[in-house]
């Protein structure tokens, strides 16, 4: 109760994400996030993106569909490297941040893919990093802009000794090149052999 929020709700935003690609005929959808038993934002994420695959009566095996790592760009690497090697129909990824979904890109790379041709990626946060890819990461955007004016303001109220509040501020979906419709192509198992 004395501890006061501004933040946007990751579970509907980590769904909406998941959603954009199950429309766009994706069904083999990775997750990397962070610890979901140990990380409120990545319990939240994980739970959102699994109210995706309910929304469209989909399975979410989280044995061959999630790996847990670092939100970090070398986390993100490591972890797509691993689940491109236990799920070769992969179509799709949907990182809980965009460092990670940059470190997957490469792992997609590396293995002989391209995106969004064979995996599409989305990310989650917005950095401005993401613009500057080839290509452009689609994600989810936090208005770091709106958040802090709004953690300031409840900050001057906390101080003034008013109670705590919890403001969830919207997001925003940023479609850009690295999703795009399914694709599959013939002899993709031969090119994850590499």
């Amino acid at each position: 109760d004395q501890l006061a929020s501004v933040c946007i709700n990751d579970r509907i935003a980590a769904m909406a994400a998941v959603c954009e690609l199950i429309k766009l005929g994706h069904k083999d959808i990775a997750v990397l996030g962070g610890d979901y038993e140990h990380s409120d934002p990545s319990k939240s994420r994980l739970l959102g993106a699994i109210d995706a695959f309910e929304k469209y009566n989909l399975k979410f095996d989280k044995e061959s569909l999630y790996k847990s790592s670092t939100f970090s760009i070398d986390g993100g690497y490591y972890a797509m490297k691993e689940l491109l090697k236990k799920n070769q129909k992969l179509s799709a990824v949907f990182a809980m941040s965009d460092v990670m979904a940059i470190g997957a890109m490469r792992a997609v790379r590396e293995a002989g893919l391209e995106i969004p041709e064979d995996i599409s990626v989305v990310g989650f946060d917005g950095i401005e990093m993401g613009k500057y890819l080839n290509p452009m990461l689609t994600t989810i955007k936090q208005p770091m802009s709106e958040i802090a004016e709004y953690s300031f303001n409840v900050l001057i109220k906390c101080i003034d000794g008013k109670e705590a509040e919890h403001t969830l501020v919207p997001f925003s979906f940023q479609k850009r090149g690295s999703s795009a419709r399914v694709k599959y192509s013939k002899g993709r198992e031969l090119l994850f052999e590499k």
